[in-house]
């Protein structure tokens, strides 16, 4: 039953495009960054947001800056999980979700995972760690497929890699639609054989969000930076998409507040989160 939603940031930018979704009770779903350890610029709203959507199920969470694959890191690992635990005990989440790749925590806060090789090292890493933030937030947990590739070896081995970490947990792919783009146009493979190799049978979250491109000489590179318009192509996608995942519960739409600088910046974000609702089957998105 998949229900069409939003990645929800407590900053005034942010809410002020929002809340009209909010109040036209287009939001089946959010989504929230458990390790935002903070909100006080819009606790109060936030909280109530949290709070109504939490009784009806209908909230899962997102942890951005979990070193999952951090060799040598366990310290770093545990003190995230202690600060993660109050978090998840305050509220009941539908799930909880991580980053695949490398990165080291909130110690560096600007800048996406690196990925990481599939090899038998990094995998029982990947597995322990995944075990360790299931005991903590005893609710399922899930892995979100990376943007960033090295080569086509890594844009093709990151599925077998998440599926494997996933099965310590019983754990879900939270399937990034975006972060597939990335790697189909830097990559020339098509989105949906991309989506192929990942465990389809294990999504429970879809992610969808625009981004940008950089030029590096003649070379432009897709980069899932949240802050531009979602491509038609992964619209174009998403039904297929979700024949594919018949366990997807959640469709996210994901925008960073530091993208609404213009008023056709909010135009363009309520316009992409109706145009997704819309693909969203409406006799299964019923709160």
């Amino acid at each position: 039953m998949p229900f069409a939603g939003l990645s929800i940031f407590g900053d005034a930018r942010y809410l002020d495009a929002a809340r009209p979704l909010f109040a036209a009770g287009a939001v089946d779903a959010i989504e929230w960054s458990v390790d935002s350890w903070s909100h006080e610029e819009a606790a109060d709203e936030i909280d109530t947001l949290l709070d109504s959507y939490a009784k009806r199920g209908l909230l899962i969470g997102h942890g951005i800056h979990y070193p999952l694959l951090a060799v040598k890191a366990d310290k770093l690992r545990a003190n995230w999980l202690k600060q993660l635990k109050p978090v998840v005990q305050a509220r009941k989440y539908a799930g909880v979700s991580v980053h695949f790749g490398f990165s080291t925590g909130w110690k560096l806060r600007e800048g996406a995972p690196l990925p990481v090789p599939l090899c038998k090292e990094a995998l029982d890493l990947g597995k322990k760690a995944m075990v360790a933030l299931q005991k903590t937030v005893k609710v399922p947990v899930g892995i979100e497929n990376l943007a960033l590739a090295f080569s086509k070896q890594d844009v093709a081995s990151q599925g077998v890699f998440i599926d494997e970490m996933l099965r310590a947990v019983d754990g879900y792919q939270l399937l990034d639609l975006h972060n597939i783009y990335c790697q189909s146009v830097n990559f020339g493979v098509p989105v949906l054989d991309l989506v192929k190799t990942y465990p389809l049978s294990r999504v429970l979250e879809i992610h969808v969000s625009g981004g940008s491109w950089s030029e590096h000489g003649k070379m432009k590179v897709r980069r899932d930076t949240h802050d531009g318009r979602v491509p038609q192509e992964l619209f174009d996608a998403l039904p297929a998409v979700l024949k594919l995942c018949p366990r997807a519960r959640f469709v996210i739409f994901e925008k960073l507040p530091q993208s609404f600088k213009t008023k056709a910046d909010t135009t363009g974000f309520r316009d992409d989160f109706m145009q997704l609702k819309a693909l969203v089957p409406r006799e299964k998105a019923a709160a």
